[in-house]
Formats: structure tokens, sequence, C-alpha cells
């Protein structure tokens, strides 16, 4: 991410010509300014959705102006800039989903208090990023299945219904630059997500070995959480989007403070958001589903 940030390796070499004639720059003066943001030829893009248009970034960029100029609030942020860069990167041009991700506003959604820590609020996000599975029927099956068993009826730790199986990537919390409240609110909303999955650990090896000791079921309980090792978010302010991380220790959340990404004032910097949020999203597919699906689920035995 810190790459990304730089503006390193952040586009397919198949886009280097059609930049170069946007910019209107010298060779010289371009590859000065834009030779290292290009991958090798022989690097494939295998990450989640796609890269949208250079006339579709530069909406994005002219709504981000009209909004920081027009000095506007964070409901219209989220409509005109945040959500629709979203669209743009999980939809085709047309519409239709083009991956196994999706993102969606849910302003709505509540981590549900029985994951909630203490005595803390309910806290609420403002987009995230979730797991379609479509292509993955079998994994779905056992979705259902678990969802059937917790507290929230779902498979994450809020009972919001359009999430209800289909699993929550990445959150996103937005704010007009209070970043203390945002960190709060994302940590309360992380330090949940970690007590339902805890909670899921825990109900799978119960299942699987409901002889063990106190000690020896904790310590393998810590043991399937630490493989996970962090869970990933996105704090955004205005056109600042910034990665945050929380991990977890025998109960305690820790939310690591943001680091900055992207900015959505630059054609460069927006395709370096554009980067930062399909990484964040191949980290779920590589990482978070392949766990969740060892450490939490019951799978029939078939290729997923």
């Amino acid at each position: 991410m810190a790459e990304i940030e730089r503006g390193l390796n952040i586009l397919p070499a198949a886009l280097r010509n059609s930049i170069r004639d946007d910019q209107g720059l010298s060779q010289d003066d371009f590859e000065r300014q834009w030779q290292y943001s290009f991958k090798s030829v022989n690097k494939p893009d295998n990450l989640p959705g796609r890269i949208p248009s250079i006339a579709q970034i530069k909406i994005i960029l002219a709504r981000t102006t009209e909004c920081e100029n027009g000095k506007l609030d964070e409901a219209s942020w989220n409509t005109m800039v945040h959500w629709p860069l979203l669209r743009l990167i999980f939809e085709d041009n047309l519409g239709k989903q083009c991956s196994d991700f999706n993102a969606v506003p849910c302003t709505t959604a509540r981590p549900h208090r029985a994951y909630t820590p203490g005595l803390s609020s309910a806290r609420m996000i403002d987009l995230c990023i979730y797991a379609t599975l479509s292509q993955y029927p079998e994994l779905y099956t056992a979705i259902k299945a678990f969802s059937s068993t917790t507290a929230t009826y779902s498979v994450n730790h809020t009972d919001y219904y359009g999430l209800q199986f289909l699993p929550l990537i990445i959150s996103i919390e937005t704010r007009g630059g209070e970043w203390d409240c945002a960190q709060t609110q994302m940590g309360v909303w992380h330090a949940a997500q970690w007590n339902f999955l805890r909670s899921g650990v825990e109900q799978k090896l119960q299942t699987q070995r409901p002889a063990q000791d106190h000690e020896t079921f904790k310590a393998e309980t810590l043991s399937a959480l630490s493989k996970l090792g962090f869970i990933p978010g996105i704090v955004v302010g205005g056109s600042r989007w910034h990665l945050v991380i929380s991990t977890y220790d025998d109960g305690k959340t820790t939310l690591w403070a943001e680091w900055g990404f992207g900015v959505t004032k630059s054609l460069m910097k927006t395709f370096a958001v554009i980067a930062g949020v399909r990484e964040l999203t191949a980290w779920g597919r590589d990482q978070y589903l392949p766990w969740f699906k060892e450490n939490v689920l019951t799978v029939e035995d078939k290729r997923v």
C-alpha cells in the first residue's frame, strides 16, 4: 500500500499509450512523471474489479472539485464521489457486476449487540465491499447453514439484510475531517467483527472437538484467529483515502492509525485509490475467504 501511495506499479503496461496521449506530455516529461506507475508487460492484472476509463475518472475529479469548492457535506461526497467510484471499479459500463466482489452503501447496518464490545454504542459505517459468491455455490451453501446459528442470522457481525449471506470484505467509513471520530467508529466496528469471528471459530471447534479442556480450547481459538492476522478497513475524508488495520489479541482489538494511499484530486492519485481498493479486495479473495472457509465454515469435501 505504501508503494501504491507513491504511484508505483499501479497500472498495467497496456494503458501506457492511452494515458500518455491524454496527458499531452512530451516523451521525456511523461516518463519522468509516470515511468514507475506501470507494471511489467509480462505481469498480468489479476486483481478483482477493473480500472475505469480516463473519461470516467475525470468525472470523479470534477465532482471532487465541486464538493471541495462548495464545502459539501459527507452525504454529498458519498453520493457524488465515493460510491460512484466504487461502482466504476466493480461494475462495467452497463452497470453489470464484473467480478466476484461488489460494493454497496450500508449506512443503516449496525454491529449486533451480541458482538459490540463492553458498553460501546453501536457504530455504523457508510460503504462496504463484499463477496458475491456467485462462482462458489458450495461455499454459499455452507454460509447459509452457518448463518442460521449466529446471533445475527447472517455471515457478518451485522444483521443488515442486504448482506445476510454475503461476506463483508472491506468496511469503509467516510468522514468530513473528524478523524478521531472516524477512528472510533471503525474501531468499534472492527471489534464487533473480531468478536463475531471468534464466536464462529469457537462454534466450529466445539463441533469438531467438544471434549477439550478450557485452556486448550482457548489456545486453539486464538491460534486460528492469529492465522488471519489483521483486518483492513478504509477511512475516507473528502478526497483522501486511508488504510486502517485492526489486530486482535485475546479479546483486545487494536486499531492502527491510518496510512494515506490515494487522493481523488489528480489522475495518477485516483488511479492509486483504485489500485488500493482492488489490492485490499484481493486480500479478501486470497486471505479472508480461505481463512473463513477453513476456520469458521463447515464445507463439503469438494473444490470451492
